[in-house]
């Protein structure tokens, strides 16, 4: 059996609403319970497997289980064969790839570890429970939390099921719990030589002797610690760092742990971060871009929702529709590198509205279709609203202020 396929019946099981006797090769996407959003969602997680974005062919509803693992076969025989575009290394990198000599950068190895922040053992709740304590005074709050950890899961197939042990991400609790539990991962690295504790003249002095330095950036469960050192150094850290999450019961995913340099680049909170030299100059600077799967999954939306807007709906509705998903994803990625993702799922989202103008007057030459729905230009424009144009979004650039952020560790013990 192919990997392509052993990995496609693997999401089709892990649905509640899909039958495994169900999964015949001849049986459609639709006909063993996967709607339009659903087939776009497993397309975009098959294509970020094997980076098949850049490829052809596309899932439907009305594709057969068949015919849906060939195309997924042909996204993973493209992802063997290697990426269209290669960038060359900087000149000068040397190996081992965390090591390189004579760099101004502060940042030059980076551990991103993603850590599913639950407690696995119900014997880690009253450890956690304790932390919770030092902050809240209020008994009825804690007894909500012990509630919430007792309340078990309600499925999609309106089952009931008990949890033993932890809280499902997602819940309200979840970050609460996570942010509690991963206190102690803050305290051990604000406490630690080299950390953000230490001085400016201590780093200097630790990376005379060799010894790395490092900060962490952190965002509920998703964190990355940014080490000036060794990949050796990063991995020491990593070892030490998972020893101090096993006293809260918490462990590593390994499939979410990375260590990489910061010229090969990173995914972080849909923020793709990579270090290159700028144009023209011998200097090198750290950029931030969406990253490629935060891309996908916008367009996949835009998509989804002009395939599953029905022609006989006015055009306003599908504007209305588009309007409320495309700024915000805008303003989050607005303090970056983004001109040119901006411009290209602008030209997308056109694409896509104009593929539905035409579906819905399949007749219509493109001059008519300019004078009623673009107002004689390019723009769709509808009776009320205008199409949110995310080319016309304007980038800002993230103003850093070092030492003059507020540090949210204690100063005393």
């Amino acid at each position: 059996m192919a990997p392509a396929h052993e990995h496609l019946l693997a999401l089709l099981t892990d649905r509640p609403n899909v039958s495994p006797a169900g999964l015949d090769d001849e049986a459609t996407l639709s006909g063993i319970g996967l709607d339009s959003l659903s087939v776009a969602e497993l397309q975009v997680t098959l294509q970020d497997r094997w980076q098949a974005h850049s490829l052809e062919g596309e899932l439907t509803p009305e594709m057969t289980l068949r015919q849906a693992t060939s195309l997924a076969q042909a996204w993973q025989e493209g992802q063997d064969a290697g990426p269209r575009h290669a960038a060359a290394p900087p000149t000068g990198s040397v190996a081992p790839p965390l090591v390189r000599p004579g760099t101004r950068a502060d940042l030059e190895g980076i551990v991103d570890i993603l850590t599913q922040a639950f407690a696995e053992d119900p014997s880690f709740f009253p450890d956690l429970l304790d932390r919770v304590r030092l902050r809240i005074g209020d008994k009825r709050v804690l007894d909500l939390v012990k509630a919430f950890l007792k309340a078990g899961i309600l499925g999609e197939d309106r089952v009931l099921r008990e949890t033993s042990a932890g809280t499902p991400q997602g819940s309200i609790l979840s970050p609460l719990l996570s942010n509690v539990a991963l206190s102690v991962l803050d305290e051990y690295v604000a406490q630690g030589p080299g950390g953000p504790g230490s001085s400016k003249l201590g780093r200097e002095q630790r990376r005379c002797q060799g010894l790395p330095n490092y900060r962490i950036s952190r965002c509920a469960d998703d964190w990355c610690l940014m080490v000036h050192g060794t990949e050796g150094d990063a991995n020491a850290l990593r070892e030490e760092i998972a020893g101090v999450l096993s006293t809260m019961g918490l462990r590593l995913s390994p499939e979410k742990t990375l260590i990489t340099h910061i010229d090969e680049g990173l995914d972080f909170l849909r923020w793709h971060i990579q270090r290159h030299r700028k144009r023209g100059t011998s200097r090198y600077y750290v950029y931030t871009y969406p990253a490629r799967k935060a891309l996908a999954a916008v367009m996949a939306k835009v998509k989804t929702a002009c395939r599953k807007m029905a022609t006989n709906q006015p055009l306003d509705t599908l504007l209305i529709h588009l309007n409320r998903m495309l700024p915000g994803w805008c303003a989050y990625f607005r303090p970056g590198v983004s001109s040119a993702i901006f411009q290209y799922l602008s030209s997308y989202t056109w694409s896509q509205v104009m593929k539905w103008l035409r579906r819905k007057h399949r007749r219509i030459i493109w001059k008519d279709l300019r004078r009623r729905y673009c107002g004689g230009g390019w723009w769709p424009v509808g009776e009320e609203k205008t199409l949110f144009d995310p080319g016309k979004v304007r980038t800002t650039r993230y103003r850093y202020r070092g030492a003059a952020i507020p540090s949210p560790w204690p100063t005393t013990a």
